[in-house]
Formats: structure tokens, sequence, C-alpha cells
């Protein structure tokens, strides 16, 4: 999940909780508002004005989103790619701990197997 979805290692850390509790997929584990993309393995498409995907891809999605909706070229796209991990390489990353640590708290009292 971290890898190719780009995700926190809490967030992926608590769904995989979800996961093993059986939690039904309709249940909401996080406030809308809350960060749990990584900001140096996920990105928006660098060319968003002419785009209309708003969400984060991944490293390894980000190249293909280029190559297949932009027509880019894939030496082009893994370029653009390379510098957005650059530009990203020091970005903060949201303080989530207490957070996740509530959700997961949560999952496992509501649906500890009996």
């Amino acid at each position: 999940m971290r890898q190719y979805h780009g995700l926190l290692a809490s967030i992926a850390n608590a769904i995989s909780r979800a996961v093993h509790w059986n939690i039904p997929t309709s249940k909401t584990l996080f406030p809308a508002d809350l960060q749990i993309t990584d900001p140096r393995r996920s990105f928006i498409c660098p060319l968003r004005s002419n785009c209309h995907v708003d969400y984060y891809f991944a490293t390894m999605a980000l190249r293909a989103h280029l190559s297949d909706a932009h027509s880019m070229n894939p030496l082009t796209a893994e370029s653009k790619v390379r510098k957005l991990r650059r530009l990203n390489k020091n970005k903060p990353i949201s303080k989530l701990e207490s957070q996740v640590c509530r959700v997961i708290q949560q999952i496992e009292t509501t649906y500890q197997k009996t």
C-alpha cells in the first residue's frame, strides 16, 4: 500500500488492521481532511491545467498517466517524475500519530474477534 498507492506508513498500518478485523468497506476510517498520502511518494499531475484528474498518483501510476492520458514520451514522463520527486524530497509529513492511534484503537475495540 505504501509503494503502489503512496500512503503514509501509519495509514497503511491502520488499513491493514481494518482488513484483518473484517471491517465493512462502507465504514469510514479517517476524516476527509486527513492527509493519508506521503508527499514524497505521491503527486498531483503536473499538467493539471490540462488534466481532468484531481487526485494523487503514486510514482509508477503518474508515469503511466503522463504517457497514456497526455501522450507523453516515456522518457519525458520519467524525467518529469524524477524532477517532482527531487522537489518533494524534503517536504514535511503531517504529524498523524495521535489521530491514527485513535483510529486503530477504535478498530480493535469495536471489531475484536471473539
